[in-house]
């Protein structure tokens, strides 16, 4: 699976009868929400003395791209077009603390929420460019969280469509199923 893959798979359990600006705001919302998990798991860690759980962490980096994906599909862009431009910035922190791409991905993705807030009630224009690469560095802190740990992010988006295709056994989204989590049973 590539990111291709990945986004096109993930769409299929979309729930798409929304209003525009619920779409816009949703992939935002959804991505800082599972950022927040993110770094929960750490502080579990590294405050309680817990193990860090790297099927956990790579279940919820697999919630963020899901989210990810959402963004871009709602924007009209692929997930992996902007990834290049983020690359170049992110090579500079490389050797930085356990804490820094989990705690960096909750900054993007607050901001990208800030960003998306306004443009819904005070109806600033959200830039393409701007949207893209916010969601292009996103990729790469994900990437970068699983990477420290010696798991691919290919692993966490295959992990988050077998997740998704547990909870909506009919292989698009319905409100039901989502209620259910059957996937979490």
């Amino acid at each position: 699976m590539n990111i291709r893959d990945y986004q096109s798979a993930a769409m299929q359990f979309l729930n798409d009868d929304v209003p525009d600006p619920i779409k816009l705001i949703h992939g935002p919302l959804g991505m800082a929400n599972e950022a927040g998990e993110v770094l929960g798991l750490y502080k579990k860690h590294l405050i309680y003395g817990k193990p860090l759980d790297l099927q956990e962490v790579c279940k919820e980096v697999g919630d963020v791209m899901w989210y990810a994906a959402r963004t871009a599909h709602a924007h009209g862009f692929g997930l992996g077009d902007w990834g290049g431009s983020a690359r170049i910035m992110s090579k500079a922190d490389r050797n930085r603390g356990l804490l820094h791409y989990p705690s960096a991905l909750a900054v993007r993705t607050a901001a990208l929420l800030d960003s998306a807030e306004s443009a819904m009630t005070i109806r600033l224009p959200m830039g393409l460019e701007d949207v893209g690469l916010a969601v292009g560095v996103i990729v790469v802190r994900c990437t970068q969280i699983l990477d420290r740990h010696a798991v691919s992010i290919i692993d966490a988006m295959e992990m988050n469509i077998e997740k998704l295709s547990k909870r909506y056994p009919k292989g698009t989204f319905s409100a039901s199923d989502a209620m259910a989590k059957a996937d979490e049973r």
